[in-house]
């Protein structure tokens, strides 16, 4: 895959994946499917982006804001909203 107009960053991922891959046909052995080699080298790859793709920082203190916000309305059950004391048990209510 090869969008156009690919950012720098983005040139930068594929020139290195293209990098790794020449150096592990080398160790790939023969017979084996080279897209398997591409697949698990991108996998690698994208785990070492991962984080910075995904970047938390200001959104992982919100989140804990949030937490302690939900936290704090921890004693509300289903009474409180008219369910059921009979219906607010089990994993699905314990996740909800």
């Amino acid at each position: 895959f090869e969008p156009a107009g690919g950012s720098a960053d983005g040139e930068a991922v594929r020139a290195l994946l293209a990098s790794l891959e020449e150096e592990a046909a080398a160790l790939w052995p023969a017979g084996w499917p080279a897209a398997a080699l591409h697949e698990g080298l991108e996998r690698y790859v994208m785990g070492l982006l991962l984080p910075k793709v995904f970047a938390t920082g200001a959104d992982a203190v919100e989140d804990k804001v949030l937490s302690a916000q939900l936290d704090t309305l921890a004693f509300i059950g289903g009474a409180h909203v008219g369910i059921d004391e009979s219906q607010a048990v089990g994993p699905d209510w314990e996740a909800a």
